[in-house]
């Protein structure tokens, strides 16, 4: 009988690692290729929880990477410093259309412990004192 395997490992923890995401300061690209504007939207509640938002605009030069006129993108982002994403972006890039994506139906708390029970059969490797094999 084959014997599936669960390895814990080492993890940073989530709380004092929050990557926020970088938006590039107003003012020109690097080697001319065009121009930055970046917004600082304010704060807004979504689904209850309290976001930041920035609205970044990336204007590129004909020939930037291949284009032949001006091409502008734009980026939205509102921020949960709370959870540690974004709960809604907006993309718009002429080149792949307009794409929104929004966390919706957030639930604070801890999550229901049944969602970590492991299926019959597999073995719990605990590799967080000990790290991978070499």
């Amino acid at each position: 009988m084959t014997t599936s395997t669960c390895e814990l490992l080492n993890y940073p923890n989530s709380t004092t690692n929050i990557h926020k995401p970088m938006s590039l300061a107003t003012g020109p690209l690097p080697g001319e290729q065009g121009s930055a504007i970046h917004e600082e939207l304010g704060r807004r509640f979504i689904d209850g929880v309290e976001t930041e938002g920035t609205h970044d605009i990336l204007i590129y030069n004909p020939g930037a990477f291949g284009n032949d006129r001006k091409m502008t993108v734009e980026n939205e982002f509102w921020w949960s410093p709370q959870l540690g994403l974004n709960l809604s972006s907006i993309k718009i890039d002429p080149r792949i259309g307009k794409q929104t994506f929004t966390v919706t139906a957030v639930v604070q708390g801890d999550p229901d412990p049944s969602l970590f029970q492991l299926p019959a059969g597999f073995e719990v490797v605990d590799r967080r004192q000990t790290g991978l094999p070499q």
